[in-house]
């Protein structure tokens, strides 16, 4: 990198002598031919020597630049708006300024992605530069630096100036809206069902409210609606049934994404419909996240979910078998996958003798084919009262109606 940077240098000082070998050649032909030609072409030429002489001692180092970004997190797919604020040093004027922002996003395969402008500021001193990153992917994204190119109209002179210009961002993955309905008792999507996880406790009334539709008879709170003149029901206290463990298997593959977009949006309808949820992936780094509530912990799991990689190089199934956590007090465990293996299947279904109760997705690419040994292991993982469904990339709502969460 040092030597690049001083071959660069060598190669602008190169330049700059030839133009003035021949800014003196210009004179001497001058000098010794004589007349109006020979020195109408050294005076044309004269400005152009000056300017570049001029170009060649700029202050480019001092040219003051800075990265705006209107937000820090974003989902995936979104459009990331940025916007450069430059201040050159001097007013004089300059035929273009080459800009180029990198951004590297923080995962194994380190992908960069550039920001090029070609920017004609001539008198200006002050420029305001905008520009977007369109279908942001999910990852961690490090703003790293600013790099400002100027040079003469004839490429005589070039000079490149380098900034260290650190920014960060974070994609979250994007969601799948699916929506509870207490009333109803199920999560929907369309026409996408699955059980409640959440019960009614029907022997605590904690207040009163208005009646509506679907309410049962034996909710109405008569002595109430008598005093107020409408019918009024009891709401009662709810109970949840039990905490649910999200598990990412985190094995290579190249519907990786999709995984990692069916398991965030699972997570958030769970814990909008009351329910503590919780993560444990395991790959180059052991990650677990102990089922709860509210937002900030969710957006710990989102966190968790932006960083991840398929990264694993244990099987899932050896997982299972050498992670006490799962031979615990969690009762309720859901596992996504890609791909069903028998050696999965054996554990699940001795883990299942815990009295655990486990629900299996298996996520799948929209042009990829099931197996036919995937589905002779959930027929086996059904007999054992174990949920095993399979998910196409776009139906992922229809897994709701089929499948059971709770």
């Amino acid at each position: 990198m040092i030597a690049m940077k001083w071959l660069k240098k060598f190669e602008n000082g190169l330049r700059y002598i030839g133009l003035l070998v021949l800014a003196v050649a210009s004179f001497s032909f001058a000098m010794v031919q004589g007349g109006f030609v020979s020195w109408f072409l050294f005076a044309a030429f004269l400005p152009v020597v000056l300017y570049s002489s001029f170009l060649f001692i700029y202050p480019i180092k001092k040219i003051r630049v800075q990265r705006e970004l209107a937000n820090k997190e974003f989902v995936a797919g979104e459009t990331v708006p940025a916007r450069l604020h430059i201040t050159l040093p001097w007013r004089i004027p300059i035929p273009y300024l080459f800009i180029h922002d990198r951004v590297i996003r923080k995962r194994k395969n380190h992908m960069e992605r550039s920001w090029h402008s070609l920017q004609v500021p001539f008198f200006k001193k002050t420029l305001v530069c905008e520009y977007e990153i369109p279908q942001i992917s999910r990852g961690e994204f490090t703003f790293t630096d600013i790099e400002m190119t100027i040079a003469d109209l004839f490429g005589f002179v070039r000079k490149t100036f380098r900034k260290e210009v650190p920014d960060q961002i974070i994609v979250y993955p994007a969601t799948i809206p699916l929506h509870y309905y207490p009333d109803s008792h199920e999560f929907e999507y369309g026409t996408a069902k699955t059980k409640d996880l959440v019960q009614r406790d029907t022997t605590i009334a904690v207040s009163v409210r208005q009646y509506q539709q679907g309410d049962r008879f034996s909710w109405i709170n008569w002595k109430a609606s008598a005093r107020r003149n409408e019918l009024m029901t009891k709401e009662f206290e709810q109970r949840k049934n039990h905490d649910v463990l999200f598990v990412l298997d985190r094995s290579p593959c190249e519907q990786f994404e999709l995984l990692v977009t069916f398991c965030a949006s699972m997570i958030t309808a769970v814990q909008m419909a009351g329910v503590d949820a919780g993560l444990y992936s395991m790959g180059e780094e052991r990650e677990y996240i102990p089922p709860h509530q509210g937002e900030a912990h969710r957006k710990k799991i989102f966190l968790t979910l932006a960083r991840i990689e398929d990264d694993a190089s244990l099987e899932l199934a050896r997982v299972f078998q050498t992670d006490f956590l799962f031979r615990q007090h969690i009762q309720h465990i859901v596992i996504i996958v890609h791909t069903l293996k028998n050696d999965l299947t054996t554990e699940l279904v001795e883990l299942a003798k815990l009295r655990k109760q486990i629900s299996v997705f298996v996520i799948k690419g929209k042009n990829e084919q099931f197996h036919r040994e995937e589905f002779i292991l959930s027929s086996t993982l059904k007999q054992r009262g174990i949920a095993a469904e399979f998910v196409r990339e776009g139906e992922f709502a229809d897994a709701l109606s089929r499948g059971e969460v709770g």
